[in-house]
């Protein structure tokens, strides 16, 4: 209760500006509470400070996750600060002109993750990042609806950019296998919207069809847009899920063409022109 008291005394400091303080505090405890050596690193890292180079401030966040292994807040706050030096290397990639890579002093190619302190190579910070964010999800819920829209943001980035998408696609891939079909379902629009994507359409693909077998009356509703679209490919797209599915749960494939049928008669209804009776009085 002492130590917990001690915690709250350090984030009051913090919100009422003595950030100095605060810190100062937080070192003191960290030695025999965890979740202050958390809270010390998360501050010290933001932007406003950066009190830590990216080496300590890794081996600050591993210590954390090891005396915390099963709190989501380790795993939160460390992906954030990955994706934090992550976005760096996005704002670089989009600011460089196309062909050229940064180089150093004596015009050799030189990679801005070393040179800018990082201690990860760039395909392994986009996998970390996005395996931070994922493995936060393995362990709680409460940042649902961040976690997984920013890493939906980061998914399409690097795909747009060509920024190692491969490893960010097989990363997704590997944490979605252990994660609940309903957390997908939360960011179903999304991945539809995505699904048209060549990079992305074998991945999420994979992710949508695992939120129709667990929700059908929920998720059917949204795939009737692919079923019923105007595009012949996304039209393709959806008659494949569907097949999919069909082949090993046939009670999602009926209750599919159920919606499908439903729909049909609201297109009818809806563009249905009654004849004109002109009658006069």
């Amino acid at each position: 209760l002492a130590s917990r008291a001690q915690l709250e005394w350090g984030r009051l400091l913090y919100a009422r500006g003595s950030r100095h303080d605060a810190l100062q505090h937080m070192q003191q405890l960290a030695l025999s509470h965890p979740k202050a050596r958390l809270l010390g690193t998360r501050w010290a890292t933001e932007a406003s400070s950066e009190l830590l180079i990216p080496k300590v401030a890794e081996a600050e966040f591993k210590e954390a996750k090891e005396k915390l292994p099963e709190y989501e807040a380790s795993w939160f706050y460390h992906a954030s600060y990955l994706d934090q030096l992550l976005k760096e290397q996005i704002t670089s990639k989009k600011d460089q002109p196309a062909g050229k890579a940064p180089r150093d002093d004596r015009g050799l190619q030189r990679n801005h993750s070393a040179s800018s302190g990082c201690p990860f190579d760039l395909p392994n910070l986009v996998t970390f990042t996005l395996r931070g964010y994922l493995q936060a999800l393995h362990r709680g819920n409460k940042r649902l609806h961040f976690i997984l829209n920013r890493v939906l943001q980061l998914v399409w980035e690097c795909c747009e950019l060509d920024l190692h998408k491969a490893e960010a696609l097989a990363e997704v891939d590997r944490q979605a296998q252990a994660m609940q079909p309903w957390m997908w379902y939360v960011v179903l629009p999304q991945l539809i919207s995505r699904v048209h994507n060549p990079d992305m359409r074998q991945v999420f693909m994979k992710l949508i069809m695992k939120a129709l077998v667990a929700f059908p009356h929920q998720a059917g509703w949204q795939m009737v847009q692919l079923l019923k679209s105007s595009d012949k490919e996304h039209q393709k797209l959806g008659k494949d899920m569907l097949l999919e599915v069909g082949r090993s749960r046939n009670d999602v494939h009926r209750t599919m063409v159920m919606y499908y049928h439903v729909c049909d008669a609201l297109n009818s209804l809806a563009t249905y022109n009654p004849p004109h009776n002109d009658t006069t009085m």
